[in-house]
């Protein structure tokens, strides 16, 4: 977890890092590319067999089902720093209110305030993977990122995408009651 750029994040709606750190832009580089190469040569071989009469049904599923899974890639790298804005009420009592709710609904995770930021970590474990929870309090706003981390901890997880978003679903629909 590097250091926040906090009104460049909230602007852009998307965590922002002050140090971009190559082994980050890489990983993030690596997926994008993986993606692409998938649904180029599925794609490609589709054409092909289009063209050359050769085309089986078996071969059409599999090149669908490899270019599902590029897309797929594509639409997690894009939002895995994506902060979302729940509306609250007062700066203080809403740090508060995401305490209470974060330690209830995450025991396994240790919370921490720096300024106007609420960090949750889970560490890297064989049985689960590891866990980060940046919340930005702005105004009366909050902006709120979860990201699963695997291999060690140390590397995002685009493979979370959607477990990460139905967290923050239900935190925002516990928030707003």
């Amino acid at each position: 977890m590097g250091r926040i750029d906090l009104h460049k994040s909230i602007r852009k709606r998307k965590l922002n890092f002050h140090d971009n750190s190559f082994w980050r832009l890489t990983e993030r580089g690596l997926f994008y590319f993986v993606a692409t190469m998938f649904i180029y040569f599925a794609t490609k071989d589709i054409w092909d067999r289009l063209t050359t009469d050769n085309l089986q049904i078996i071969r059409i599923i599999f090149d669908i089902l490899i270019i599902s899974i590029g897309v797929w890639l594509i639409y997690s790298v894009v939002h895995l720093d994506k902060l979302t804005v729940i509306k609250g009420t007062d700066k203080e009592i809403n740090k508060n209110l995401m305490y209470d709710l974060l330690t209830g609904m995450f025991t396994d995770t240790k919370f921490f305030f720096i300024d106007d930021q609420l960090f949750g970590t889970r560490q890297w474990t064989m049985k689960k993977p590891g866990k980060e929870i940046t919340i930005i309090f702005n105004d009366s706003d909050i902006f709120i990122n979860i990201t699963h981390k695997v291999r060690f901890g140390d590397m995002d997880s685009p493979f979370h995408v959607l477990t990460n978003q139905t967290d923050i679903r239900e935190i925002k629909k516990r928030v707003e009651k």
